[in-house]
Parts: C-alpha cells; structure tokens; sequence
C-alpha cells in the first residue's frame, strides 16, 4: 500500500499503490504532494524482545522479512530483493507531470473532482429575522413579566416625583423671596418626566433610570446662585427669565457634548483616571447641598445666593440663631433615611417611609393638635407647581426679551463645569451598573442616551438630567428589569406633574428638606468613603481630600479643574508604565511547557482555541479591565474560531491596581457567568487574591468558574489536560507506546520494530534519569506516567517543562554528544523505554530503514517544535 502524506496539514492516509509516486490533492487543504511507498514490515508480534541484532543484514531492507545471517550479496527469499547490496546514493525525485496527477480516489459521490469549498451559513429568512427582533425587543422592554415592571414602575414614579420636587426646592431657593420656586420646580418635574423617558427609551441598560439627579442640580444650584449675583441691582423682572434660560443653555450644551462624546467613545478616557480625585468633587457638591438644606431651615424660605466658596455661601449668624426646633425634624428624617439606605438596596423602602410619614403627618393635622412641633411638620413646601403657567410663560417671547444674556455668559465656567461632571458621572455611574449586571450590548456608557436626554428636556425648559444608580438598582431591585418600568415611571410622574398643586399639598416642607440631608449625605459616603476597595492606595486618598476641601473653600468649578488635573497627571504617571493589555494569546499555539504524543499535540492544535489567554502588565485601572473585558467579549463573539472555554488571565507584570479597578472584576464575573467560562488567575498578586476571597469569587471551587495558578504554564497544562480528556484522548486512553508512536511513522509496524529493539524501564516517583552535566548516551519515551526537566541554577531548581505518555526526552545529546542540560526525573510511576547510543548505531547498520523512520520521526518533532515557536513569536508580536 502506498501512504499519502500532505506535508501542509499533515494529513495521511493509506491510498491504492498504483498511485505509488504519483501526484494527488489533499483532501483537507488542497495542497497537492506526491505519494510514497510503504514498507511491509514482518516483524513477530508476540511480546518478545531483543536485546542485540545477530547480523549486519538479518532484517531485509524491502520486506523487512527476517533473512537469517547473510555475510555475502544475495536475494531475499520472501521477495526475491537484493539483500546485503552497497547502499545506492538516493537520487531526486522528479517533479510530476500534468498527466500524471490522478484524482481518482479523491472524487465525491457525483463523480466532479474533490475543490475545497467554501459552506457560508444560510441567511434566516426574513420572516424569522424580524420575529427575533421582536422577540428581542419585548424582552427587553417586558424583562422580569408585566407585574414586577409595573410595579416597580409606579413606586419609581411616585419616588422620582418627590425627589424631583426635592431638586426643584434646592434650585428654587437661590432667589428671594421664592419667584423662582415655581419655574425651578416645573423645570425639575419636566426633566423628570421628558429627560427620563427619552433616556428610557434609548439607554442600553432597560431598567436604568434618568432625571434631576442630585450632583448636576447641586451643581445648577450654585450656578443659579452665581447668576442671582450677577443679576442684583438690574431689573427685578429678568431674575426669572436670566434664571430659566441660563439653565436651559447649560442643560443644552451639557446634551449635546455628552451626544458628541459618546459618539467618538470617549468614555474610555475618564476610566483611567483615579476616581477619589472626582470623589473629592462630588463629596463637596454633596457638603453645599446639606448647607444649602440647613440654610432652608434657618431662613425665609430661600438661601443666600452662592459665591464660590462656602465661607461666602453660608450665612453663619443665622444658622447661629436659627430655632432648634425648626431644625431638628427635617435633620433627623434626613439622618433616618441615611442609616435606612445603608442596610436596603431597593426602592421600595423609601416609598414606605415616606407614605407611612405623610399618613403621620394627616393625622397629626385631623387630631389638631395646636402644638409648636405640630407646627413645624405641618409647613407645606411651598412649591406652586402650575405646568399650564410655566409652559405659557417659557413660550411667550417677551419672556425672553428680559434675559440678561451677558450674566449668563459671565458665568459660563459653570456650564463648563457641568459639562465635565456630567461627563465623568456617566462614566462612572454606567460602570457600576455595569460591574452589577450584564449589559446586552459593549460599550463605555450611555453617553448618547444621556445627551439626547438632556437635549429634549432642556428644548422643553428641563433641568439637565442624568441617570441614578441607586434608583436604578432600586427599581430593579423590586422587579423592574424592563423598560417598561421606567416609561411608565415617567409617565407618572408626568401626570403628577399636570396635576398641579394638588399632590404637593400633601408634601410637608420638612420631608423634603430631610431628603436634600439624605442626598447630600449619600454624595458624601458614596463618592468619598464606599471608594475604598481591596485597592485602596493611600496616595488616591490624599488627593481626594486635597480636591475636597479645595472645592468647598475655593468653589466647585476650582474643584473640579483641580480634580480633573491631578487625575490626568496620576493617570499619566502610572500610565506612562506600559500599563494595559499586555497581549492576547491563542490556545492552539500557545501551549504548555508539556511534552505529549504527536496524537495529543495534533488534538491540542486543532481544539486549543477553547483557550484563550490575557496578560495584563503595568497599573490596572478601570479602564485596563473595561479594555480587557470589551476584548473578550469581542473574542466570545467571533463566529469564525471556535469557543472559548477557559479563559487565563495573567498578572505576572502587574505593579499595582488602582481604588476602582475592583469593578472590572465584577464585570469579568458577569460576562463568565454569561458564557459560562472556566476563569483561571495566574501569578496573582496578594491583594488580588485577598480581594478575590473576599468578594464572592468561588475560587479553586469544585462548583466555581475562577481558579488560581502559580503560573501560567501550571494553568495552560490544566486546561490542555481538560481538553484531552473531552476529546477521549488522555494518557490512559492512548494505549500502549506502538499506538501512541504509530502515527507519527509511515507504518505502525516502524513503531513496533522501534520498540522491540529499546529497553523497557519502571521508574519510581522521585527515580532520576540522568542529572545536568551528566553524559548523554540515552534517550526515553514516555509510555505511561510523566517526567519532570528541571534546572538547577544557583542553588535553585526551575521546572522548565514536563513530559507526559508519548513524548521523547534526550534524543538531542544522544546526537550531539553534548552533556546534559537539565536533570529529568519521574514525577509518579511511570514506564519507559529506552534506546542507548549503541542501540541507535546498531539500528542504522543493521535496519537503515527502521533507522531513517526515526530521524524522520525526530525531525518532524523538532519541526513541529519550531513551527510552534515560531507562530508563538508571531501571536506575541
């Protein structure tokens, strides 16, 4: 029988001999190559050995029939060969002409010759595209059924009402007298309803929630103070018009600079940036809003109009003077709803609070009780909310006649400033939602959703929008998975907003000063104390209280150009560190310093991109863990290689992690869970694992999804080894060295001549078979069990690789003579076999063919070796 052997994809296979030397295709790539003999080797199959070979030409070289002893030239009686001839010089085989090509054997049933042909997946018709659109997009919009999302979309609209009415109160106050509380408040409740149900209806996140969020209106709050002072001494009718339209520019330009940053990705920026420096930001914008709450309870109805720092913002005097009982209500109830928020997650137990207090409220007004504490609860808000009134008046044209123009142009850095937080907020905010659950879609934040938001509500006369993390967590918390829940929010919000001062008659004044308390105390705790992760770098820290108590002595627009500074000079300086992904690698050639059969290392080449491997290098931000997880992500989803199975992530050249790069991690244990994937650490760092243990990871788990390994190639041979055994082919289903061997030659019967001519070797675990510097003059295949190559180096010992079932150790030095290089010894029981030198030499006297079968076979190895290295080098670069 002739063997044809493509030596591209080294795909054989036995064909009929008259296609002996002649030319065919390659059934698997299409390369053509010529065909070759095959020996018919008659060797005895029964279990004996020999030790030494009788005669020079006991073994004939056409047959492989056994002569006897042969001293003289003769024949060979089994087929008539010349035996014990002069070895002829080999001459070149000539290239095959055109007709001698025959593609008999390679042709399909149809009788057309085999072509490599290409087998494009068959398009869904588009009927059954465009119903798994709409089943995807009820999904989203219907996640979690239709009770949880209604539900949870009538407590978030009640609560986004009130906490609207909350931000309209904090804006409202800036002007004397109240004349702008009524324009404040609709501005709030139409940002609410208009900004929160555009953002529903875009955001990639369905059950995300959107409105007047308390840091961009802590924010608005201080510029409408600054445009209040630059209003006095002009005239008294354009404070409302000036007030209204310098928020509706801001809110404008906030929109479209978040749409056209989201439009060019520019959220990546912002992640590698350390976060305390913005924490510091938002921690003072939190520290004026409690001002802002206790001047409301000291003064008339409306605050001082901000300066820039709080020595300028607070009217001390009369905070000293202010009635403890006009105090104490609305700080306790603020202080009550910040030691409650800390011990639930969903919305529901703040709608709770607040029903269970009105109804308290109603009641204290029924039973009419004239006491000073009655008084005190009983103050309305004071919010004359009239949606006809506002939009009446925004629409008339002499409303914007009055606008002082100039006075908001003076204080446009304020504008800047909310731009840039607004910018930054987003980010973050998305990525904790994020890192908490599993977008359907990659991308940094809904940058886009956010700025047609702000756009739409502020064209309308909103306030600038952005969205919650705790409302939305809230909501989903108590069901809302949907964007159900969020439309119909708004839309309940928007009828309570159309009903005028009816639902706010029955909101006393000091629920909503408690929850402005509750608000800025969340900022505080939040953005300055709940950043403190497995992470925590002290050097963070001491800038975020740097830019804290820079913002509140110097101004928030300070602050912020402050913050925003040193998080790009520290992202710069880590950064500069060659921090980030350090490389991907694949699977099929990126293997495991463990020497395996030709059959193994095939089936490892053809399924090894079930294993993909990342290495991280430098210091981890948010931003290297986002980048890492978008990349494989990107990985999961090509259709062309197959799945990823196990995943290794490497953090060998990691120097340090920064506060907010624990987000990351949760993201990566979303996306794992999501495509089921075995994540495997390697050379984890002690504050990573420290971090990981306390966290939730179920690590080195019979159960769990995330390992630890000491290092990379311990990890590679665990994966490799689950490979093997779901393809059926580990070391105790390989068989015996004959089967392992016998692919890699021409014939199985080379391998059994190959193994009758070595020495069978029991080793123990711990047995050595030759030390470093030894003499080498053996050479060993593996059978059963595994090997350890070791070297020694200052008094030190390296494990360089491992050798399992059907792989040869020592066959260089046998060739070149030199000393060993390492020291290889069991590592469990394991049999050998084993060919001397002399061995070797007598083989390629007596049985030159059995000889050439082996270099071919060694020769191959060390090619496969290099073509390995080489595509290793070409993944690495």
């Amino acid at each position: 029988m002739a063997v044809f052997k493509c030596p591209e994809c080294d795909f054989e296979k036995r064909v009929a001999d008259d296609l002996d030397g002649r030319a065919v295709r390659c059934p698997v790539c299409g390369e053509v190559s010529v065909t070759g003999e095959s020996l018919d080797l008659n060797i005895d199959q029964g279990g004996a050995q020999f030790d030494e070979i009788s005669s020079p030409e006991d073994i004939c070289p056409d047959c492989g029939a056994t002569v006897g002893n042969c001293d003289t030239p003769g024949t060979c009686p089994n087929c008539g060969g010349a035996i014990c001839m002069p070895h002829e010089e080999v001459t070149e085989l000539p290239d095959p002409e055109d007709n001698s090509v025959d593609l008999s054997d390679l042709v399909d049933e149809s009788g057309r010759p085999w072509e490599p042909q290409e087998h494009p997946e068959e398009p869904e018709g588009l009927e059954d595209f465009q119903a798994a659109q709409r089943e995807e997009q009820r999904g989203r919009v219907l996640a979690g059924g239709w009770f949880s999302n209604i539900f949870a979309g009538i407590v978030s609209g009640l609560l986004g009402y009130v906490s609207a009415l909350c931000m309209g109160l904090l804006v409202g106050s800036q002007a004397d007298g109240g004349v702008f509380l009524a324009n404040a408040a609709a501005m709030a409740l139409v940002s609410a309803c208009v900004g929160g149900f555009l953002f529903s209806l875009r955001s990639r996140i369905p059950f995300a929630l959107a409105g007047p969020e308390s840091v961009l209106c802590g924010v608005t709050f201080l510029y409408a103070g600054a445009l209040y002072s630059g209003l006095q001494g002009g005239p008294a009718d354009s404070v409302v018009p000036t007030l209204t339209a310098g928020i509706v520019t801001a809110g404008i330009c906030t929109g479209l600079t978040l749409y056209a940053l989201g439009r060019v990705g520019a959220g990546v920026w912002v992640r590698y940036t350390p976060v305390q420096v913005i924490g510091g930001v938002v921690g003072g914008i939190g520290f004026f809003i409690v001002l802002a709450a206790l001047s409301l309870m000291t003064g008339d109805g409306s605050v001082p109009h901000a300066g820039l720092s709080v020595l300028q913002f607070m009217d001390w005097d009369r905070i000293a003077t202010a009635d403890p009982i006009r105090v104490l209500p609305p700080v306790a109830f603020g202080f009550f709803l910040y030691i409650l928020s800390g011990r639930f997650r969903n919305s529901l137990w703040l709608l709770c609070v607040l029903v269970a207090t009105l109804i308290g409220v109603q009641a204290l007004e029924l039973w009419g009780q004239d006491s000073l504490w009655t008084k005190v609860l009983l103050i309305p808000a004071g919010l004359p909310v009239n949606a006809e009134a506002f939009h009446s008046e925004v629409l008339s044209s002499g409303f914007w006649s009055r606008v002082q123009w100039q006075v908001i142009l003076d204080n446009a850095y304020f504008i800047g400033a909310l731009m840039a937080i607004a910018f930054i907020k987003v980010t973050y905010r998305g990525t904790l939602l994020e890192a908490e659950v599993s977008p359907t879609e990659g991308g940094v934040g809904d940058f886009e959703s956010v700025g047609l938001a702000n756009f739409g509500s502020a064209v309308l006369g909103g306030m600038p929008v952005s969205f919650s993390r705790g409302r939305s967590l809230g909501s989903l918390a108590i069901g809302g998975k949907g964007a159900l829940a969020g439309v119909l929010a708004y839309f309940i919000c928007g009828g309570l907003y159309l009903a005028g001062e009816v639902p706010v008659a029955f909101l006393p004044r000091f629920v909503l000063e408690g929850m402005l308390i509750f608000f800025g105390l969340a900022l505080i705790r939040d953005w300055m104390f709940k950043v403190r992760s497995a992470f925590y770098r002290r050097d963070d820290t001491l800038v975020m209280m740097l830019v804290f108590f820079m913002t509140i002595l110097l101004g928030v627009v300070i602050g912020i150009g402050f913050g925003v500074a040193f998080g790009a000079l520290m992202s710069i300086r880590r950064y500069s560190r060659d921090g980030g992904v350090r490389g991907e690698l694949s699977g099929a050639v990126f293997h495991s310093n463990v020497d395996r059969s030709p059959a193994q290392a095939r089936v490892l080449r053809e399924v090894g991109e079930h294993v993909h491997v990342v290495s991280l290098r430098g210091f981890v931000f948010l931003g290297t863990m986002q980048d890492m997880v978008e990349r494989i992500r990107e990985r999961t989803l090509d259709q062309e290689k197959l799945d990823v199975e196990y995943l290794i992530v490497d953090f060998g050249k990691v120097s340090g992690f920064a506060s907010f790069s624990n987000l990351g991690f949760g993201m990566l244990r979303n996306l794992a869970l999501d495509e089921e994937l075995n994540v495997i650490f390697t050379r984890v760092p002690f504050e990573l694992e420290e971090y990981l243990a306390k966290s939730g990871f179920a690590i080195n788990d019979m159960e769990g999804s995330f390992r630890i390994f000491i290092n990379l190639d311990y990890a590679l041979e665990w994966c490799e080894e689950r490979l093997l055994e779901a393809e059926g082919m580990t070391s105790k289903t390989q068989g015996t060295l004959v089967q392992m061997l016998g692919p890699a030659f021409a014939d199985e019967r080379y391998a059994q001549a190959l193994v009758k001519v070595m020495k069978r070797i029991d080793a123990s675990d711990g047995d050595v078979l030759f030390r470093q510097g030894d003499p080498s003059d053996t050479m060993y295949f593996v059978e059963s069990g595994s090997l350890e190559v070791e070297l020694q180096k200052d008094g030190r010992r390296f494990r360089l690789k491992k050798v399992g079932p059907g792989a040869v150790v020592g066959e260089m030095g046998i060739y070149t003579e030199a000393p060993r290089t390492a020291t290889v010894k069991a590592a469990e029981r394991t049999v050998l076999y084993m060919l001397t030198r002399d061995k070797l030499h007598a083989v390629e006297r007596k049985v030159p063919k059995l000889a050439t079968a082996l270099d071919r076979y060694l020769i191959n190895l060390l090619s496969d070796r290099l073509s390995d290295a080489n595509l290793r080098g070409r993944e690495l670069i």
